[in-house]
Parts: C-alpha cells; sequence; structure tokens
C-alpha cells in the first residue's frame, strides 16, 4: 500500500493539476494562508475551517507558500495510509480473522477513489481518518464497552472537517441506546458521547462570535448548498451552477458567488450581509418542498439510486476521466459496486451482534444525510469506511451459518449498483475536466498543452461561453509563444469569432478580441475595446491600460490614470513593462527593483511581436 500510494501522488505531483491547485483546492489553500497570517475576513466560517487549520501550522511556522500543495499532498498520503492500517486494526477486533483484516485494508488502502481524492489539497481524506479514529474508539480492543467520550470526539472533529459528517454525530445517542442495555450506564454513555461535540461545535461559535460578532457553531456554506441540491430541476448528484459567472479570483468560490447574485436578484438587497441570504435560502428551500413533497420524494429516490450505483458522481472533477489518465488507477478493479456487496453480505452474515448493527446505522444516518445534499464521490466517500469493516465479515462469517440469504441478498445488492447509466450522463461533465486541464496548464505557461485542453473542451461543448474564453485566450497565448506561426485572414477571422462569442464572459477575451481586430486593420474598434475595459473597472483594466499605451491611443483620462497607478503603485507587472517599452525610465527602475531581470528581454520581444517597435515620445501620460 505504502509503494502504490506514494507510486500515485508522485506522479500525479508531475501532472499539471497537480502542481497547479484549483477549484475548492484553492479555496482550501487560501484560507489556510489567512489563518496562517491571521487575516481572516469579518464574517463566520464558509466551509469547515479544521483542515485549513492544519495546513496553516506549517505556513506559521515559515513554510513557503508555495510548498503547501506538496505538503498537503504528503499530509493526505500519510492519513490515507493510517486509514488504512486503523481499519486493519478495528477489522482484527471485529471479525478476529487475519483474513478479514487484510480485506478490510486492501479494500481502503487500494482504493482509486480515495487515492483520487488524496492527491489535492482537499479536506475528505483528513475528515475520514477522523472518523476511523471514531469507530476504533466504539470498537475497542479490550472488548469491553465503546469509549464514547473518544468517540464522540473523533466524530465532532471529522464533522468540523466534513460538515456532512454532522449525521453521524447526530446519530449517536440511538447508537448509545442500541449498545447500552442499563438505563443508568444508557445515561452517562449519552452524556459522555455529547461532551465533546458540545465542546468542539461551541468552540467554533465562539470562534465565529470572535470574527463576525455572531454565534454560528456551523460553517454557511450549506444553506444555498442545500437549495441547489434540491431546487425544481436540480439533478441531485453534483452541483450545477445556473449562472454564467466569470471572476478574476482563482480561488473564488462559484457556488457562492451565485447564490449572492441570485439572493440580490429576488431580494434586492445589496448590503453584502451573508446572514439574512443564509435565512433566504433556507425559508426558500423548506418552502418549496413544503408546496411540492412528490417532486423531492422523487428527487431522493433518484439520489438514493446514485449514491447506490456504481458510477462515481461528479465533484469539480470526473473521476473516470482522471481514472484513465493515470497508470496507477487505470486498471484498479476496486470499485464502489465491489464494496458495497462485500459489505452487505459481511453485515447480513453477523446481523445479530450489536456492534454490526451499530455500523449499519452509522453508515446509513450518513447516507440519510448526504440525500439531503448531493451524492457525488466526495459526498459518498466516507461510506467506504462501513462498507470496507463490514466486508470483512464476507470472508470471517463464511462458515458460521448455511443460510444463503445473506449471499443472494448481497447478489441483489450489487446487481442493483451495476445498473450501467447512459453515456451521456457519464460523460457530460468531461468538458469541466478538460476546462480544468486548461487552466492549469496556461497558468503554467504550457500553452500548447492548453490549446490542446481548450480545443478538447470546445469540441464538447461550441456553444459554452467558457469553452469559448479558454480557446480564444490559449490560442493568443501558444501563438505568442511560437513566433513561426504566421497570421492569416483566414486565421485572423476564426480566432476573432472565437473571442467574439467569449467576450461577452469574460474581460480577458474581450481584451483579446480588440487585438485580433486592431491587428485585423480595425484598430479603432481594437482600441474601443481596450477603452471599455479601463472604464468598466473590470479585472482587465490595467492590462487593457498597457495596451493602450503601446497602440498609442491613450486619453486624456487615460493619462490621468496612468499618472494616478504609477505614483500609487497599484499597477501590474504588464504596465510597467508596457511603460518600461516605450522608454520610461521609472518603469525601468520598478522592473529591476521588484522582478526578475533576466525575464524582460523576452518580454520585450513579445511586446515587439505585438504592437511593433516602441513609439519613442509618446509617454506623455506618464509624467510626473
Amino acid at each position: 500500500m505504502l509503494i502504490y500510494c506514494l507510486g500515485y501522488l508522485a506522479w500525479y505531483s508531475t501532472t499539471a493539476l497537480g502542481r497547479m491547485p484549483v477549484l475548492d483546492e484553492r479555496e482550501i489553500l487560501q484560507l489556510a494562508q489567512q489563518i496562517a497570517s491571521g487575516h481572516l475576513p469579518a464574517e463566520a466560517f464558509y466551509r469547515a475551517p479544521l483542515y485549513p487549520a492544519l495546513l496553516a501550522l506549517p505556513l506559521w511556522a515559515g513554510l513557503e507558500p508555495g510548498l503547501l500543495p506538496l505538503l498537503a499532498r504528503a499530509l493526505n498520503g500519510c492519513l490515507h495510509l493510517s486509514t488504512a492500517a486503523l481499519a486493519f486494526v478495528v477489522a482484527g477486533r471485529l471479525w478476529g480473522s487475519r483474513a478479514a483484516q487484510y480485506t478490510t485494508a486492501a479494500l481502503i488502502g487500494f482504493n482509486p477513489v480515495l487515492l483520487h481524492f488524496a492527491g489535492d489539497a482537499l479536506d475528505i481524506t483528513c475528515a475520514m481518518t477522523l472518523l476511523m479514529l471514531g469507530i476504533a474508539a466504539l470498537i475497542p480492543g479490550d472488548r469491553g464497552p465503546p469509549h464514547w467520550t473518544r468517540v464522540g470526539g473523533w466524530c465532532a472533529l471529522s464533522a468540523l472537517a466534513r460538515p456532512q459528517l454532522l449525521a453521524v454525530v447526530v446519530a449517536l445517542p440511538i447508537l448509545v441506546h442500541g449498545l447500552t442495555a442499563e438505563p443508568q450506564a444508557r445515561r452517562r454513555a449519552l452524556f459522555a458521547a455529547w461532551a465533546l461535540p458540545l465542546c468542539v461545535f461551541l468552540t467554533l461559535g465562539l470562534l465565529n462570535l470572535k470574527l463576525a460578532g455572531e454565534f454560528r457553531i456551523l460553517p454557511w456554506q450549506g444553506a444555498y448548498n442545500f437549495w441547489s441540491a434540491n431546487r425544481p430541476g436540480a439533478n441531485g448528484r453534483y452541483f450545477e451552477q445556473t449562472l454564467v459567472i466569470q471572476t478574476v479570483d482563482e480561488a473564488a468560490n462559484t457556488a457562492r458567488i451565485e447564490g449572492d447574485l441570485l439572493y440580490r436578484r429576488a431580494t434586492g438587497d445589496v448590503t453584502g450581509d451573508y446572514r439574512p441570504q443564509i435565512a433566504y435560502w433556507q425559508h426558500r428551500t423548506l418552502q418549496t418542498l413544503a408546496v411540492d413533497p412528490a417532486r423531492w420524494v422523487t428527487l431522493l429516490l433518484h439520489k438514493a439510486f446514485y449514491l447506490m450505483n456504481n458510477m462515481e458522481q461528479y465533484n469539480n472533477k470526473t473521476y473516470a476521466f482522471h481514472k484513465a489518465r493515470s497508470p496507477w488507477l487505470r486498471y484498479n478493479p476496486l470499485g464502489w459496486s465491489m464494496l458495497l456487496g462485500l459489505g452487505v453480505l459481511g453485515a447480513a452474515r453477523a446481523w445479530n451482534r450489536r456492534e454490526i448493527r451499530g455500523l449499519v446505522l452509522l453508515a446509513g444516518a450518513y447516507a440519510g444525510g448526504t440525500l439531503l445534499y448531493y451524492v457525488s464521490d466526495r459526498f459518498r466517500a466516507p461510506l467506504v469506511i462501513f462498507a470496507a469493516l463490514l466486508a470483512g465479515g464476507a470472508w470471517a462469517a463464511a462458515g458460521a451459518t448455511q443460510d444463503r440469504r445473506p449471499l443472494w441478498l448481497a447478489l441483489m445488492v450489487t446487481a442493483l449498483s451495476l445498473i450501467p447509466i447512459g453515456r451521456a450522463d457519464r460523460t457530460q461533465t468531461y468538458v469541466q475536466d478538460y476546462l480544468a486541464l486548461g487552466r492549469a496548464h496556461s497558468e503554467l505557461h504550457e500553452y500548447a498543452a492548453a490549446q490542446e485542453a481548450a480545443t478538447q473542451a470546445i469540441a464538447r461543448a461550441p456553444d459554452r461561453p467558457a469553452t469559448q474564453a479558454l480557446l480564444c485566450i490559449t490560442r493568443f497565448n501558444a501563438w505568442l509563444m511560437s513566433p513561426r506561426m504566421e497570421l492569416t485572414p483566414e486565421t485572423l477571422r476564426g480566432w476573432t469569432e472565437t473571442c467574439q462569442q467569449a467576450s461577452v464572459y469574460s474581460p480577458t477575451a474581450r481584451r483579446l478580441l480588440g487585438y485580433w481586430e486592431w491587428r485585423a486593420g480595425a484598430r479603432d474598434a481594437g482600441r474601443q475595446h481596450w477603452q471599455a475595459l479601463v472604464d468598466e473597472d473590470s479585472g482587465e483594466r490595467v492590462s487593457a491600460l498597457a495596451w493602450l499605451v503601446l497602440s498609442g491611443a491613450l486619453r486624456p483620462a487615460d493619462k490621468a490614470l496612468l499618472r494616478e497607478a504609477t505614483r500609487f503603485n497599484i499597477s501590474n507587472e504588464l504596465l510597467q513593462l508596457a511603460l518600461a517599452y516605450q522608454g520610461d525610465p521609472r518603469a525601468r527602475a520598478v522592473l529591476t527593483d521588484h522582478y526578475i531581470t533576466a525575464t524582460h528581454q523576452p518580454e520585450f520581444e513579445s511586446l515587439r511581436r505585438l504592437f511593433g517597435p516602441p513609439r519613442e515620445g509618446t509617454l506623455s501620460g506618464a509624467e510626473p
């Protein structure tokens, strides 16, 4: 397991997504940096803070932030192997069989889905290790009663890492009742099981009170997700955006942005306060469910089918897409149906044992909580632990009874989970994977690979603005970094059309559209795009200002903005390069002082290719 885990994580570290975090990873890493620096926003935690807090510790100790994704991957690898080792121990306590121990540990340690998550800076691997610690306390090695205080504490911490595991904490009173017969002992056990969870959630509440003046014991991310997962038209499998969102902050949570925009449209409230949003989405969801409960029941049945199905549902990445790309995971035969079938067989063969029924209860509680939201692979992953532990009994209890009903039950459940899902449903999210790959390659300056990913994305979704924007941007970068590629009128026309379609969605695409028009001879039309980006104060404002400098088209208002940008040092590197290229001595000094001078000459060559020789004497806007 160690060799397999290290091999996969080492390979993943060489891939584009392994070198360039995206989506939820970026948000978690950004939160870790905010915790380490003490610059948290003045609001309650939007997402669970425990895992980012763990990542903040090495930053606080002086680790270079650029190394944090690699450290998170190493931490996840250790946690994954720890979960497998704990499962090995617990299976021995539970079944008293070496075969059960190796079966359980292998089903976790070699599980390709869990390794798939361990490669990224995501909280699920940590949450599962904490859950496994809680289960180890539930089934102690001394054959005595559960250590309820530790059970409650570890489960509460797992919920602080991954809030969906709160369902396990909520189920603890039922578990205490089922495993404790004597009433007085039951009361003591119930108090012990809930003592540490109360402390954990009270601590988070007090921390939120200090940050935002609001006592909140849970992150507030779930409010809009609750609506999104149960609204009319929801697929229930994974979060699906209903708005086209363009943000310059790569760490921004698009679900949060969408929830905020829809709330503002519905209420007219533009204060930016998140608290009324929480109440709004909770009320709207419950009201919608009350109006049409039959629709919701049907949706829950669909979710239950997908939760049970062998297919791993999309969650930021499509598992099947990335498994096929990995030489370490590609041929791994372990899948959910195998786990589910073995787990059902083990549980059915030993159903008379209270601890087995307890594990099934916790698994059912977690599954029920999952149905309230999404059934994507990252939400389903904790069920792997329960299935693997119960699967040990498939061998350990094989000779204990001649009853064939458990076997038939397991075969029936496995067959149901193997019901095939249509190709369209299985591959429709691949476009998101190509988009993620293209963006990662772009940020790594691997423009040829980025353009290839963008081409694949637009082949799958030619009318989607995000794919058009990615193709527009990657084509430009690939052309700029390949000086031998000549621009023909036909090429210019095709690239202009792509950027035209994407310009409504992406300010960057609009800036590039202006360049292609300027390059094709429609210079006034191109400059108008750049001037509009400056006037709108978009995320491309300074870059558009730089291109106005390079094209010699600064307006009086632009010159004033340029003086302000230079005076207060709020400009980016592109603007300083543009000014230095045109001969501004102060910009050259800024580049020398703040940037790597060895890169200046290639950058100047790129600017020469874009805009021709420098226009000396055109920088009146940069004068003091």
